[in-house]
């Protein structure tokens, strides 16, 4: 509203650059005596006009159906929609949550649980107690003594030796 203002008043002030706009030329000069008591009149009258009505103009005391009459009986029966059939429907969903779905969420959480700890931590206990005893056995062969090593190595090679023979002639 303030820049249409503006715009009104610098139109009124200015009112070449508006005309300057216009596809044709406009040769019209809007502050002659002629306008300018033509306007004062239509403004003066006006303002009698409605200085005349003024009481006609005060507000009645009644009841007036406007566009908003709609979208409040609207409101209404949303309201009754979301408060009566959708909350019943979300108690129904919510029971039937509370008592089959996670009564068997929790039941599978249990049986997951107990499967964790027998089978999951049963191989990966046997594992580390294979490593722990692995581990002490290659402890004892550890001696320090080179020619132990050195044996262990030559075994190695021949009885890779003896497989691969084994194998290739079978």
């Amino acid at each position: 509203m303030g820049v249409a203002a503006v715009l009104c008043i610098g139109i009124g002030v200015w009112p070449g650059v508006l005309y300057d706009l216009l596809p044709y030329p406009v040769d019209y000069a809007p502050y002659t005596g002629a306008h300018i008591t033509s306007s004062l009149g239509i403004l003066m009258f006006t303002a009698l006009g409605f200085f005349l009505f003024l009481k006609a103009l005060d507000p009645e005391r009644t009841i007036s159906l406007d566009t908003d009459w709609v979208y409040r009986k609207g409101a209404r029966l949303f309201m009754w929609v979301a408060e009566k059939p959708v909350v019943r429907w979300e108690d129904m969903v919510s029971g039937l949550s509370d008592t089959v779905i996670l009564r068997s969420l929790h039941a599978t959480a249990r049986g997951s649980l107990k499967s964790d700890q027998n089978i999951v931590d049963a191989i990966v206990n046997g594992v580390a107690r294979t490593a722990l005893r692995c581990g002490a056995a290659v402890r004892r062969v550890q001696t320090g003594v080179v020619t132990h090593y050195a044996g262990a190595m030559i075994g190695g090679v021949l009885a890779s030796v003896a497989l691969y023979v084994l194998l290739r002639s079978g």
